[in-house]
């Protein structure tokens, strides 16, 4: 994608600090000082987050309620490297590839093309078990999961090579994993697919596919087409 729009039009670690579409083109404002103008906007920008952000005019009150009562997560990941996919061996696979209602909630095989024979997953925590491992030293949490696991488990992780950890509540550009809509929110459904002026919304969380790239494909797409009804539609491998 770079190659196709050229690298110079990609802009890196540029916090977004306003959005105002009051004049004839939309103008973005980053936290370092930099402007950019265009006839339309696509954000992908977390609605966890949006808060953040000074937008002229002000949200419709539509927006700004689903904004405000969008439930997030604080989803966590503990991913394992091992020296090989042992659990492949044994024919244990799938998604959930091992589940429970032990701490280690569930592991998810990702190896695919690993290089080198080695095996590849990670451990997916929500509710209290994310909180658990939130509440641990930072060098404990992986640690103390795989422990966990390979007493329930022997044996089916084999040699562990490396263990890290991913908390979406500890990243500053989405602070939470997403939760979905609350009951009662379906309405939000149609909220996050209009367009506000020209400021148009992508991302999985702005679709029915939440947390899969379909998601992130289907509301880019939607956007593409909302900004261009007469664009071409691609098709195949184009």
């Amino acid at each position: 994608m770079a190659a196709a729009i050229g690298p110079d039009k990609i802009v890196l670690n540029a916090q977004v600090a306003e959005i105002d579409q009051s004049g004839d083109r939309v103008r973005v404002s980053t936290a370092d000082g930099k402007q950019f103008e265009g006839d339309a906007i696509v954000s992908t920008i977390p609605f966890s987050v949006m808060d953040e952000i000074a937008v002229k005019p002000g949200w419709s009150a539509g927006k700004a309620r689903m904004f405000a009562e969008m439930e997030w997560d604080k989803t966590v990941k503990i991913i394992v490297k091992t020296k090989s996919p042992s659990w492949l061996a044994q024919t244990v696979r799938g998604w959930p590839m091992a589940g429970g209602d032990r701490p280690w909630e569930r592991f998810i095989d990702i190896t695919g093309n690993e290089p080198g024979g080695h095996g590849s997953g990670f451990f997916y925590l929500n509710g209290d078990n994310a909180d658990a491992v939130l509440a641990l030293p930072r060098a404990e949490r992986g640690p103390r999961i795989v422990s966990q696991f390979e007493k329930d488990a022997p044996g089916l992780l084999g040699e562990v090579v490396s263990v890290s950890d991913f908390a979406w509540s500890e990243q500053p550009w989405i602070k939470g994993s997403f939760g979905g809509p609350p009951i009662g929110g379906g309405w939000m459904i149609r909220e996050w697919t209009q367009p506000e002026g020209r400021i148009h919304f992508a991302g999985d969380f702005t679709t029915l596919k939440t947390g899969w790239v379909e998601g992130a494909i289907e509301s880019g797409l939607r956007a593409a087409r909302q900004i261009d009804p007469s664009a071409e539609q691609l098709s195949g491998g184009r």
